[in-house]
């Protein structure tokens, strides 16, 4: 079957964004599809249409499965197409000042809906042009350019709604090189708190499952696992310290006001090789819990780590450290299960 360059593009680009995130196809489902005809499929085919073609260039079965909720051009269930909207900085040089002044400041729009005109202080933009190509430079009523774009899984990320605080970019990446999370692993997270460290694993290994204790919490985590998509992040309601029923996790990871209480699950949780990571802001948590760990003859400690996070400005004229860096966020500890 003959296809467009454009068509298989965006298949690609749907694969790559979503690949970690796909689960099989129900039985009946799958027999409706595979029952299609083999249509033309456009930019705007719907989930069936480009489910058969995908068949035809023999895509896997649970990598096909993740086009029934979300169509080529990135529409969710609903319809909705978020952009991303982005006008530069602009500035120049004044010769009577003898330096450099701004004449555009900078600014970036979240489009949630693409399907409705958008307004911004800079004028209103039109529904047309809201869906022009990735890249394409738009104006709005007011005459003001700004460039188009579809938002990444990290720019959905970062708009999860925040009901208690998340662990941020910088420790979450420490934990997945410590850990080496990827698409085979099977993760488990207790605290999910708003369930952002879970949304961010998901995204990278097999399988999440995240555990929360307040009852307060269990909403808005699940209203923020179904945002971005993610059929392989499981919420479960329950303490830790009791036992979980997962066995031979790959990481095991303990956000949690005494992480102490919960390594006898963890060790019991977690594969023979595979890692404990507690996220601690306290250094009497730190050494209470690394003083546990050293007296189970199961685990290995590796090590306690800090990730300090600093911000340059650098342009024409500066080189140097940014006023506003993150500094402390929390005291990262690796351990392992060896017996």
């Amino acid at each position: 079957m003959a296809a467009t360059s454009a068509t298989v593009a965006n298949v690609m680009m749907v694969l790559m964004m979503n690949l970690s995130s796909v689960t099989a196809v129900p039985d009946a489902a799958w027999s409706s599809i595979s029952s299609a005809s083999a249509p033309s499929v456009t930019r705007t085919a719907n989930a069936t249409a480009i489910a058969s073609f995908l068949m035809q260039i023999s895509l896997p079965r649970a990598i096909i499965s993740l086009l029934v909720a979300r169509d080529i051009n990135g529409s969710d269930e609903n319809g909705h197409m978020p952009r991303i909207l982005i006008q530069k900085q602009k500035k120049e040089y004044v010769p009577e000042l003898e330096r450099d002044i701004t004449i555009v400041k900078a600014h970036q729009y979240f489009v949630q809906d693409a399907t409705k005109p958008f307004s911004t202080q800079h004028g209103t933009i039109s529904v047309k042009d809201l869906k022009a190509k990735d890249g394409s430079v738009i104006k709005t009523s007011q005459g003001k350019e700004f460039v188009i774009f579809t938002p990444s899984f990290i720019d959905l990320w970062r708009r999860l709604r925040k009901q208690a605080q998340t662990i941020i970019p910088k420790d979450i990446g420490m934990m997945v090189a410590e850990t080496g999370i990827s698409r085979d692993s099977v993760v488990l997270d207790a605290g999910a708190g708003s369930g952002a460290l879970a949304c961010y694993l998901g995204h990278l290994a097999k399988k999440v499952v995240t555990y929360e204790i307040r009852d307060d919490f269990l909403q808005n985590i699940k209203e923020n696992i179904k945002s971005l998509g993610l059929k392989n992040v499981t919420l479960k309601h329950g303490d830790v310290t009791k036992g979980v029923t997962e066995k031979n996790a790959d990481v095991f990871v303990l956000d949690l006001p005494d992480a102490t209480a919960a390594l006898g699950t963890a060790a019991k949780a977690v594969k023979i090789g595979g890692f404990i990571v507690s996220y601690c802001t306290q250094v009497s948590q730190v050494i209470n819990f690394n003083n546990a760990v050293r007296k189970d003859e199961r685990l290995l400690f590796v090590r306690t780590t800090e990730l300090i996070d600093r911000t340059w400005v650098v342009d024409e004229n500066r080189s140097r450290p940014d006023n506003k860096g993150i500094g402390h966020t929390a005291f990262l500890t690796f351990v392992r299960r060896i017996r």
